[in-house]
């Protein structure tokens, strides 16, 4: 036979249940009306009662005599309250159908429910290897062309010499020392540099060749100079040590990994002294193929008095 009507939904129902509070004497009063005794089952003490013990009619109740304490409750044999929602944790994975819970049913994560390791892959888009990184719009990206990394910083202060132990390695082919503002202890002194390797820093007379050209403001043109072996790499531009006066510039130097080439440092740099101010360029080249591991700056005399050296490595790819 066809049902006429709209399909109802689907329901999970229970008994509708009444408590009695403190029950004494014989008669009830039930939330819930019914016809006969068989329309609730009575529980006394948790001991379920004969419907011909009791009588209910309409919400009266009447039964034999309960002294207190008792208990007393009835389950409501024609009420149930429905609900097209299942009861809590009475699902479990079994009864889902796989696939059913997509992206579209979950829609946020407390963080501390995400535990374990995410496949990098699962994180971006690209390929996630040792030289990508996840950039903000999730994709792995290689770093920025020629990219400069701080390495270390070193503030001098008085010191005999500012050397950069650490941080130079196969990680990039060339690094890059930026100076500023650094006086030295001396009047009219030069800055210089060394480069080395695990045996120590090469200041043997005979290491680097030199070349250089600078511009004196005092002077009209310019004055060159070269040396085909010296001690150090030396930038012979005077600094001097009055108000104001100091050296501020950069210098490039390589770390060839063929064995064969031979360190080259490139530098540019302007330094004032009392009525002078001059700006060079210039290069040295270190006679040997070493696997430079070190560079060391340092006033030809004296101390470097006050300044701040920055090593960067530069990326080439």
């Amino acid at each position: 036979m066809g049902y006429i009507g709209n399909t109802p939904a689907e329901k999970y129902s229970s008994l509708t249940q009444q408590t009695f509070s403190s029950p004494t004497g014989t008669s009830f009063t039930l939330d819930q009306a019914v016809t006969s005794s068989v329309d609730i089952a009575l529980f006394i003490d948790n001991v379920r009662q004969d419907p011909t013990t009791y009588t209910a009619s309409g919400t009266s109740l009447t039964t034999s005599t309960i002294s207190s304490p008792s208990t007393m409750y009835c389950l409501f044999n024609g009420k149930t309250t429905g609900t097209v929602a299942p009861p809590a944790n009475s699902v479990d994975s079994g009864s889902v159908v796989s696939g059913a819970i997509d992206d579209s049913h979950i829609t946020g994560m407390v963080a501390s429910k995400l535990t374990g390791v995410v496949a990098p892959a699962n994180l971006g888009t690209g390929t996630a290897s040792a030289s990508t990184f996840l950039n903000g719009s999730g994709a792995y990206s290689e770093a920025g062309g020629g990219a400069w990394t701080v390495i270390s910083t070193a503030e001098a202060s008085a010191s005999a010499s500012v050397d950069f132990t650490s941080g130079i390695n196969s990680t990039y082919a060339s690094y890059a020392v930026v100076w500023t503002a650094v006086v030295p202890g001396t009047n009219t002194n030069t800055l210089q540099m060394a480069l080395g390797d695990s045996a120590g820093f090469d200041t043997v007379g005979t290491n680097y060749a030199r070349a250089q050209l600078y511009i004196d403001s005092t002077q009209n043109g310019s004055n060159t100079g070269h040396s085909p072996g010296e001690a150090y790499a030396y930038m012979d531009v005077h600094t001097g040590t009055g108000t104001g006066m100091n050296t501020s510039g950069m210098a490039i130097f390589t770390r060839p990994t063929d064995g064969a080439s031979y360190p080259i440092i490139n530098w540019s740099l302007t330094a004032s002294r009392t009525g002078h101010m001059r700006r060079g360029i210039g290069s040295g080249l270190r006679l040997a193929a070493i696997t430079v591991d070190r560079i060391q700056f340092l006033f030809n005399t004296g101390v470097i008095a006050s300044g701040r050296f920055t090593l960067y490595g530069i990326a080439h790819a």
